[in-house]
């Protein structure tokens, strides 16, 4: 009988930093969420397990699929389904009326004023107290500038016409 770890030393189609890039994914966007206390009650899939997906001490542990739209959702942008696609080749491309779907609004540039001000005004506070960042605001800084993120990717997706 083969033990534990003969699993490992099967082949495998992606490769180390692609499997390291989608735990990087996962952990910046439940961040941005505010991580798996706002994001498990939402999910099939408890806080400390959440946390296993985004740790790169749980190197066989990733999120299901479902978990990851879900999660995408829940963070209003695709950013885990989009970093797959974008190891496969493809890009993301939302569906709907063109016409519409890709008119900017003045909402949007509202929501980027606002996000990418929230980063700033952050980072500026936090700097200005002059104490070392700890963990703490390491994760409030990431919730901002993936809710940032969020706002851009939208206004890019919407003057590519979806091909962002």
């Amino acid at each position: 009988m083969a033990d534990a770890d003969d699993i490992r030393a099967i082949p495998r189609l992606t490769t180390d930093a692609e499997r390291r890039h989608l735990k990087g994914l996962t952990r910046t966007v439940l961040a941005g969420v505010n991580g798996g206390d706002a994001f498990s009650p939402v999910t099939r899939v408890e806080k400390a397990v959440l946390s296993k997906y985004g740790s790169i001490s749980f190197p066989d542990h990733f999120i299901p699929l479902d978990v990851a739209v879900e999660l995408d959702r829940f963070a209003d942008a695709p950013t885990l389904i989009g970093g797959a696609a974008a190891m496969l080749g493809y890009r993301l491309v939302p569906t709907g009326d063109a016409d519409d779907a890709h008119q900017l609004t003045v909402a949007d540039a509202q929501s980027v004023a606002k996000e990418t001000s929230e980063v700033v005004t952050l980072l500026l506070t936090l700097l200005a107290s002059g104490k070392k960042l700890d963990a703490a605001d390491r994760q409030s800084v990431m919730k901002e500038v993936v809710e940032a993120k969020a706002s851009l990717y939208r206004v890019v997706n919407k003057l590519s016409g979806g091909a962002a």
